[in-house]
């Protein structure tokens, strides 16, 4: 069992802030790729594209996960009905959920800006397929050398 500022504690906030920090950056970037995809300035390779999706999609699953294992971890411990086991189980299953710096709040965040990118990513990808689709029918309208019109 780790004590407060054990090696153990300390690694595992850290961690925790560690992640707080990537979801709080991820979620700025986001914005800004929301803000020039939808302005139309940013551009991405179709099959690339639908690379990243795939590979940020399977990403929200693995945190949907994480997310599922970390309430698990909230669950009451079973150290004894002595208050020192009491006290106990409610820090750790604090830690795991209940506060906003706690597991399962920062993965929710985490997950959050994640999901986010997808839906940037998909809102260029669909205009990549507008665009496509604009391009077809004009090609459609010109008619072709050796036609007589």
């Amino acid at each position: 069992m780790a004590e407060p500022g054990s090696s153990r504690t300390v690694a595992a906030e850290d961690a925790i802030d560690r992640l707080s920090s990537a979801a709080s950056a991820l979620e700025q970037r986001t914005k800004q790729m929301r803000a020039e995809a939808e302005s139309g300035h940013l551009r991405i390779d179709l099959e690339d594209g639908r690379a990243l999706h795939r590979t940020l999609s399977a990403q929200m699953d693995r945190i949907n996960d994480w997310i599922e294992r970390g309430k698990q971890l909230a669950a009451p411990l079973p150290f004894g009905a002595q208050w020192v086991g009491e006290a106990m189980s409610g820090k750790f299953s604090g830690r795991a959920d209940g506060t906003e710096t706690a597991l399962v709040a920062v993965l929710a965040q985490y997950r959050d800006s994640v999901g986010d990118a997808v839906a940037a990513l998909q809102a260029v990808l669909d205009g990549y397929a507008g665009a496509e689709d604009q391009n077809r029918a004009m090609l459609n309208k010109v008619p072709n050398v050796g036609e007589q019109a």
